[in-house]
Order: structure tokens, then sequence, then C-alpha cells
């Protein structure tokens, strides 16, 4: 029962990771039509910003997940709490991340400094737990956005049905996640990588089950008149599910938010997001979904 739900939980987390990116990839929206400003459709926003090579930039991120628990008449919440500050220079980051979680009276802080960085078509995570005082690695491969999704969403039609709307200098656009995971093919990857998915511990019909469940939430960019992408956020993201287990059943429901502020653009160097060699050579193996069950109980 504790795997299936940090399962569930790791796998809203990974997610959010391929919707939200660092780079330009997170810039994929769509939109209808905006009163003023210089562009007066998503598409002709995108466009714009995937020229101007706008992926070099300092990140903060708050996210609050509330999941809550119900059986037999007993119910009880698990808050989760995630903040840090990243670094991004093109493919590569460097972050610090802090996340606090609550479950059954008990609290878990846990620090964590990660680096990623391409390896092929592979995305190595590097991650440094405080806990467990060790670097280990991870592959991405399952969830790594392809190189070409940015023009894949340019040739769809997603970017003719969001919501684009320009006020205070600011252009907002407001995106389906249904309309991001469908023109990013991401229900066709999952069966792609479904032995990546198997050795990460994931169940492809419960990530299925999720990105049905959260494809009717919204995510919102907003881009300064450079075209500087200063707000990714999510609102609204819910998912429902009973879980039955060894003769146990249990009611799940979780809501997610996440904001993402981006400043200091152009001011971060590759120096600043390079893996250091100690950190490649100290990395071991590991499987994400094993590390965030350790930290949990």
């Amino acid at each position: 029962m504790r795997r299936k739900i940090a399962l569930i939980l790791s796998t809203t987390m990974i997610l959010t990771s391929v919707l939200t990116g660092c780079t330009k990839d997170s810039g994929d929206g769509k939109s209808s039509s905006s009163k003023g400003g210089k562009y007066k459709t998503a598409k002709e926003l995108v466009e714009a910003y995937v020229e101007s090579d706008q992926d070099n930039m300092k990140m903060n991120m708050d996210l609050d997940l509330n999941v809550v628990m119900s059986s037999e008449g007993t119910e009880f919440e698990i808050p989760v709490t995630l903040d840090g500050d990243i670094d991004v220079a093109g493919d590569a980051y460097h972050g610090n991340m802090n996340m606090t979680m609550e479950m059954m009276g008990q609290s878990q802080e846990m620090s964590y400094e990660m680096y990623s960085a391409k390896d092929g078509d592979e995305t190595i995570v590097y991650t440094y737990d405080e806990n467990s005082d060790k670097w280990s690695k991870t592959s991405n491969e399952a969830v790594a956005v392809d190189a070409s999704a940015i023009d894949k969403m340019l040739e769809s039609d997603a970017l003719n049905k969001a919501d684009l709307s320009f006020k205070n200098n600011e252009y907002t656009v407001k995106v389906s996640i249904g309309d991001i995971m469908e023109s990013a093919n991401v229900e066709d990857k999952i069966s792609e990588y479904s032995d990546s998915l198997s050795s990460m511990g994931l169940d492809e019909d419960m990530v299925k089950e999720i990105i049905d469940a959260l494809s009717d939430s919204n995510m919102v960019y907003v881009f300064d008149e450079d075209l500087n992408l200063t707000k990714i956020s999510i609102k609204d993201m819910k998912y429902e599910t009973t879980i039955d287990q060894d003769g146990y059943t249990m009611d799940l429901s979780m809501e997610l938010k996440l904001t993402i502020k981006c400043s200091d653009f152009g001011k971060v160097s590759e120096d600043d997001v390079t893996v250091p060699d100690e950190v490649v050579k100290e990395a071991v193996e590991a499987d994400m979904n094993d590390l965030l069950e350790e930290n949990m109980y």
C-alpha cells in the first residue's frame, strides 16, 4: 500500500516536470487572440519566443500538493510542499530543493541538490540527498521531452485553442494541459517507454489514469514584452482514485498548485550548471521511487 501511494506521488511530480520543463519547451502555449500587444495569437507569440533563444535564467519554484486519504470513516491528509531555486542554461540546470511532507503524525524534511545534463537522448539527473549523504543518478529517459517537441506543438492544432491576453505590458497564455500532452504525444511515449517506466517502478495504466484526470486543468504562462517567460503556474490540478490492494480499500484525492517565477535572464553561465567531475565519479545508479520511499518512511 505504501509503495502504491509513493508511486502515485512520484508520477504526479514527474508529469509536472514534463509539463513545465526548464527551457523553451515550457513556452509551448496556444491561443486565440489578444487585445493590444505586438502578438495577436499564441502561435505567433510562441514562434517569436522560440526564435529569441531565451533559455538562460534563474527560476524559483513553489509547489503545494495536498493528498487526502480516507477509508472506513477515517480520513487523514498528507500535505507536501516543495520549494527551490534553479539555475538554467540550455538543456542543463543546477538547483537546490527543499521538501516537507507530513504523514500519519510524522513530519519529514528533505533537502536536495540537483544537476541535470543531457547524455545523448537521455537526461541524467544527479541528486545529493542530505539524509543519505550521497550522490545518486537517475535517467529520465521515460519522461524526457523530445527535442522536436516545440516543432510538433507549432505544427499541431493546440496553439489555436488557447487563450491569449495582453495587459500591463505582459502576455498571458492559458493552456489546456490535455492539449499540451496530446501535442507532445505523451500517452504514446508512455507505451514507447514502458520498459523504462517499469524499471522506475511506475505502472503504465496508473500513469495513463493520472494523465486522463489532469487533462482538464490548465497551465498559465506569462511573458514580458521582451519575450522572457517570467512565470508558469498550475491551478486546479486534481486527481481522485480508489486503491484496492491486499483486501484494503482506500479513497485518495490530490490537489496540486505550482508557481515558477523566472528572472535574471542571460545571467547564468554554463559553468554555473556544469556537473562537477567529483559528482559524476561519486554518483551511484538509483531508482527515484526508492529514494522517495526511503525519505517517506
